[in-house]
């Protein structure tokens, strides 16, 4: 299998995984995904639709970053 073949088969992976009902994208998930979209947003039109719903959302900060702002 070349490099050009893994990433097809990658992209296609990440595809199916996003269809199943419940499932809870882990770190490691988010961050390969995010590998996926920067690499096929150009040419697949799911990929740049997901690139563009992350773009368009809001950051979500945890509880120290919350606690930093409040005391700045």
């Amino acid at each position: 299998m070349n490099d050009k073949e893994f990433c097809a088969e990658v992209h296609l992976e990440i595809h199916a995984v996003r269809r199943i009902s419940g499932y809870k994208a882990s770190e490691m998930d988010k961050k390969i995904s995010k590998l996926v979209i920067d690499k096929f947003a150009d040419s697949c039109r799911e990929c740049k639709e997901v690139k563009k719903k992350i773009k368009d959302s809001p950051e979500k900060k945890g509880f120290l970053a919350k606690l930093g702002e409040a005391i700045e």
